[in-house]
């Protein structure tokens, strides 16, 4: 802009040379201004890249977070990593349970674990790296996902344990029945048998009979 206003604007005209006394001031004025004026528009424009990518990224995340609160199978979940992680990487990726090893040579892998355990892997096409931006927003999502899977092998581990303890308590209530059922008899043949070891030569064959038969019957 400076070349321009000199060849355009100053004397002589259609010249890059100054006869002006005041114009190389000016001149180093504007390009001053426009040196100061660029930069805090440099810097706006970065800082405007900067709030969209973080608005992305908690819009992104936001959603992930919505639609992981609805999956309720591990399935589910598995969808919802594939198909927030394509929306942010716009690659061919594949999702899977546990630990895979069938990428192809130019893919790249990422895991979808918790501090203790793995839950799953995602096989992602292409070679190249992603931004750093772009990175930071995919482990997030892994992370997310990694802990929904956690959340919904506990909660099945806490069903099955709370089956298990019932299936044991009904377990224990049978036996104590099965032991009260079997009690009762046994205690009228030990009492019946008792009594004809002290008693036989007392009774009489009647109540011999009756007590044989008692023990049969509760037998």
């Amino acid at each position: 802009s400076v070349v321009v206003f000199n060849f355009f604007f100053t004397s002589p005209r259609f010249s890059l040379r100054v006869y002006e006394h005041g114009a190389p001031m000016t001149f180093l004025i504007m390009i001053v201004a426009a040196l100061i004026v660029g930069t805090l528009t440099d810097r706006l424009k970065s800082q405007v890249k900067q709030s969209t990518r973080a608005a992305y990224r908690t819009n992104l995340l936001f959603e992930t977070n919505q639609m992981l609160q609805k999956a309720t199978t591990e399935e589910k979940i598995f969808q919802v990593a594939q198909t927030q992680l394509h929306k942010l990487s716009d690659r061919e990726l594949g999702v899977h349970p546990g630990i895979t090893t069938g990428g192809k040579h130019n893919s790249t892998i990422y895991l979808l674990k918790t501090a203790a355990k793995v839950y799953g892997s995602v096989v992602m096409e292409g070679s190249e790296s992603l931004e750093a931006f772009e990175n930071s927003v995919l482990l997030s999502i892994l992370g997310e996902c990694a802990l929904a899977l956690e959340n919904i092998r506990n909660a099945r581990e806490k069903e099955e344990a709370a089956i298990l303890a019932r299936n044991e308590q009904l377990r224990a209530n049978l036996l104590r029945a099965i032991s009260h059922d079997l009690r009762t008899p046994l205690t009228s043949i030990s009492g019946s048998a008792s009594n004809l070891l002290a008693n036989y030569q007392k009774l009489d064959d009647a109540t011999r009979v009756q007590t044989f038969t008692d023990i049969y019957d509760d037998s």
